[in-house]
């Protein structure tokens, strides 16, 4: 019987003492029946997060390679997830972040998806998970088989988030993941730029993916998570990170103008937000100066008119009005 491949778990570890345990054990339960390694990376926690990860694995029964490399500083989920990379020795790679889980054929499936035709990546879907319970995260996303994304379909697939867009979820040969592809570190929104990042090694290698109907990610919703603490620092960083691939591919004319529509869109939420910070603010009038035309030349009501009027043209007055005669 042919040996199966090594499969490698990633998962960046930073103070998730609450939940660091469940998540290995769900990498404990996989059914896959190669062999898994799982690569903790210790982004120098401050909890307790390291310890309970290193008391679980000395109770396991080895059916998981498990190994713990460790930061000399924090460094961010990028970082971490590089430094997994770089070392890891499977023949796929799987992200996992450590305050999520996964079900226990996660693995299983989307490997047999992967090798069920000449597919460089597997990508599955995930629930959002919180204390009142678990439901897909997108109803856009429910379907019934797998779908076959083409190389000269990936970027639009991914881009206009017809398919999952995050880096979890996934099942990658290593062969689309050399040493050039790499999280951009100091930058949140990093799944974004991953993604853009990836776009010429799936087209100029033809590599094919397969989408499956597989929700068996499921993402915790923390309030005290990066996307939670500020959305508008997320939005403004995916205003910011979209802008790479508007600037690089300008001939991509039907995929740019949806982009620009939602980088638009976010901007507007941003600047009517009255939780923004001001450097978010005048980065997103920043970018409706380029765009905010289309937005103009829309029927609209005559006051959100004019509000948007003043905003492109008044903004630091608009700034002080908003958010600061307005919290008053």
């Amino acid at each position: 019987m042919k040996q199966l491949p090594i499969i490698s778990i990633i998962i960046p570890v930073y103070n998730v003492e609450q939940y660091i345990e469940e998540c290995l054990q769900s990498v404990e339960k996989q059914t896959y029946q190669g062999e898994i390694e799982c690569v903790l990376v210790d982004d120098c926690a401050t909890d307790a997060s390291i310890h309970i990860a290193q008391e679980f694995i000395n109770k396991c029964n080895g059916r998981v390679t498990y190994r713990i490399l460790h930061h000399d500083r924090n460094r961010g989920l990028s970082a971490a997830r590089n430094t997994g990379l770089d070392n890891a020795k499977g023949d796929y790679i799987y992200f996992l972040d450590s305050d999520d889980y996964i079900d226990a054929n996660a693995i299983e499936v989307l490997y047999d998806a992967i090798t069920s035709g000449d597919y460089a990546l597997a990508i599955s879907y995930f629930t959002k998970y919180t204390d009142l319970g678990d439901s897909i995260y997108r109803d856009d996303w429910i379907f019934d088989t797998p779908r076959i994304i083409e190389s000269n379909e990936y970027a639009y697939k991914i881009l206009t988030q017809q398919c999952n867009h995050a880096s979890t979820a996934k099942l990658y040969d290593k062969r689309i993941l050399p040493g050039t592809l790499r999280f951009i570190e100091g930058r949140i929104n990093e799944d974004t730029l991953f993604a853009i990042h990836s776009i010429p090694i799936i087209e100029s290698n033809h590599y094919k993916c397969i989408d499956v109907p597989l929700y068996s990610y499921h993402y915790r919703m923390r309030e005290d998570s990066i996307c939670r603490r500020s959305m508008c620092k997320l939005d403004t960083a995916y205003i910011e990170n979209i802008q790479i691939f508007i600037e690089k591919y300008v001939e991509r004319t039907e995929l740019i103008n949806w982009l620009k529509i939602d980088q638009l869109s976010k901007c507007v939420k941003i600047v009517r937000d009255k939780e923004s910070d001001k450097t978010c603010y005048f980065i997103a009038v920043r970018y409706m100066h380029s765009t905010s035309n289309h937005l103009l030349r829309e029927n609209r009501p005559l006051k959100a008119y004019i509000h948007l009027l003043l905003i492109k043209y008044a903004p630091h007055i608009m700034w002080h009005i908003e958010h600061k005669i307005s919290n008053k």
